[in-house]
């Protein structure tokens, strides 16, 4: 009898170590050709008596591109690429601002705050936000204040994890390669994860 309940009790013990925890299921999206989102055709240059100024053409503009996660005909973050004037510096030009946004559309949604590399691992022990900026920059000279590389953007939509893949284009741009969601509710994504 002894013999008949060990038995048993290292059956349930073999079983209950060899439960699989749920399979990712990992929806990617390859972007073919990559998108390409500029604010700016080009500059023109022209001499004060103070300074080289560098006048963006168009002088303003605003660019949006939506994604849609999951493919559930609700879009899930909005990439903004833009640029305005703000008015004369003292040299007497005009300041412009530059910046790339990544905004989360709806409360459900959140954006990592910092962006990652490839095989990082986007979880719950990300920081989260509603907003990431990518670049800002203003046309006085100073470094950015947010500047980007080639990189990834951990999203997270209700309880499911995963990323924008993007890098720098010239002329306040930005290409967007690709983007993931792992399905599988509360499971990790890595960054580059495509099944």
């Amino acid at each position: 009898m002894k013999r008949i309940l060990f038995v048993l009790s290292l059956i349930g013990i073999v079983t209950i170590s060899c439960e699989k925890s749920p399979k990712d299921e990992i929806l990617f999206t390859d972007i073919i050709p990559d998108k390409k989102i500029q604010s700016v055709d080009h500059f023109i240059y022209f001499t004060n008596p103070f300074k080289v100024c560098t006048i963006p053409i168009p002088n303003d503009s605003a660019i949006t591109y939506l994604i849609d996660m999951d493919y559930d005909d609700d879009d899930d973050f909005k990439i903004t690429v833009s640029h305005f004037d703000e008015g004369y510096s003292h040299e007497h030009c005009v300041v412009y601002t530059f910046y790339i946004m990544l905004d989360a559309i709806s409360p459900n949604e959140s954006i990592a705050t910092k962006p990652l590399k490839f095989n990082d691992i986007i979880n719950d022990q990300n920081e989260w936000s509603e907003h990431l900026y990518l670049y800002v920059d203003n046309s006085m000279g100073y470094p950015p204040s947010a500047d980007f590389t080639d990189c990834y953007i951990g999203i997270k939509v209700l309880n499911n994890y995963g990323y924008i893949k993007v890098s720098k284009l010239n002329n306040n741009g930005i290409i967007v390669e690709e983007y993931a969601i792992n399905k599988t509710e509360n499971a990790d994504i890595i960054c580059g994860q495509k099944e």
